[in-house]
């Protein structure tokens, strides 16, 4: 059984800029999906293989392994929803 919420998880580059980013959205989980919120953040890789950011209120941290990622950090009133946890990737 699915939730009410949908939430997608993007990390992509920006070579003209010379950066990465992380791209997470939460959506109502329905036919026609409404955004609740998005939020953008510039994410650097570090010495254990993670992508980081450091914001002034938390510290983001996504892992890369086998099956997906693992993401860390992200407080719970950003979105009103956990957006911590495992994601893995889906496609229609």
């Amino acid at each position: 059984m699915s939730g009410p919420y949908q939430c997608s998880l993007e990390i992509f580059d920006r070579p003209q800029i010379g950066k990465r980013f992380a791209t997470f959205i939460v959506a109502t989980n329905d036919p026609n999906p409404e955004p609740m919120c998005s939020y953008v953040f510039p994410v650097i890789q570090n010495t254990d293989c993670q992508l980081i950011t450091a914001t002034r209120d938390f510290v983001l941290k996504i892992a890369l392994v086998d099956n997906g990622i693992d993401v860390d950090g992200i407080p719970d009133a950003l979105c009103g929803i956990v957006l911590d946890g495992h994601y893995r990737e889906l496609g229609d």
